[in-house]
């Protein structure tokens, strides 16, 4: 039986009924059976089509699976990554998005694992922490809502709410009011307003206004420094660790990877000019770690030393 027809029957299933049956039977591909059901066609006809992943291993469609396996409902979970989420983990080869099966085998070795150090997993552990990883980043658990209004506070129906990191987007309602899913660290954008704010803590449910300025000209995508024009977007945020600015985002979420107990917050543009100049033109998201923290610590013990002396002399 054909492994692609299994996976198709899962994808059509789970992403426009939401749900399973409760037991997948053997599934004829198109040319073994001329009145399989023609949205499964549809799906196979989509150009580019999506990457199907099997317990993290992508899957080869020129393989075949035993003859008589078939997979419970209960025994699997189907997650559906959209194309621009499905590039940032899985590469080009995802252009068309990605579905990702896991098994019930899989998530118990997951489980496993999940207090063992990075370095000291096996190969075959390593391979199920990488699934847990992309698990993690799917899930999103941090519900921000807000709402979105003029200077006069009047409500903006229609503004187009954006997670730049997620490929999600919501539009504000009639009260200008918003509701949309997001993880730390995630940018979001008020299009209609022109401005985006950086998710910097992990509460579960998170509040972020927008209000737009007093402008009659449009929201542009640029903005002037003195008598410099310098391009760019509202959420290319400047990330600043324990003071030293990162390179970009991924050198930032690379360098806090181990890190606990980080605090953050986000500092608005003029502030951030006046601090790292057009490096912070789009405002800064500075962050301090327990390392920042302890040498704050050392710096303040020091400084107080040299007071007494100071007040002795």
């Amino acid at each position: 039986m054909p492994r692609l027809a299994i996976f198709l029957f899962f994808f059509t299933l789970s992403t426009i009924a939401q749900q399973v049956q409760d037991t997948l039977e053997k599934v004829k591909t198109p040319e073994e059976d001329p009145n399989i059901n023609h949205d499964i066609r549809c799906v196979i006809g989509l150009s580019p089509q999506p990457v199907f992943f099997l317990d993290g291993e992508i899957f080869d469609n020129t393989k075949k699976v035993d003859e008589g396996k078939s997979f419970k409902a209960e025994d699997v979970a189907v997650y559906h990554f959209r194309p621009k989420m499905s590039v940032n983990f899985f590469g080009k080869q995802a252009v068309g998005g990605a579905i990702y099966i896991v098994t019930k085998e899989a998530e118990k070795k997951i489980k496993e694992i999940q207090h063992k150090k990075l370095g000291k997993l096996t190969q075959e552990e390593y391979k199920y922490y990488q699934i847990a990883q992309i698990l993690r980043k799917k899930e999103l658990p941090i519900t921000v809502t807000g709402r979105v209004t003029d200077d006069e506070g009047n409500p903006i129906a229609g503004c187009r709410i954006e997670n730049r990191e997620r490929d999600a987007e919501v539009y504000t309602d009639s009260l200008g009011e918003y509701e949309i899913k997001a993880c730390r660290w995630d940018a979001i954008l008020s299009e209609c307003v022109g401005q985006c704010r950086v998710v910097v803590t992990d509460n579960t449910e998170q509040t972020m206004d927008f209000v737009r300025p007093p402008l009659k000209k449009p929201s542009i995508n640029y903005t002037t420094v003195g008598l410099v024009t310098v391009g760019g977007s509202p959420c290319d945020k400047l990330f600043a660790l324990n003071g030293k600015p990162m390179k970009d985002k991924k050198q930032f979420l690379r360098r806090i990877k181990n890190s606990k107990e980080i605090e953050a917050r986000e500092i608005e543009q003029q502030e951030a000019i006046a601090l790292y100049g057009t490096q912070g033109r789009f405002g800064i998201v500075t962050v301090r770690d327990e390392k920042g923290r302890k040498q704050d610590k050392i710096y303040t013990r020091k400084f107080k030393r040299k007071m007494r002396k100071t007040q002795q002399l």
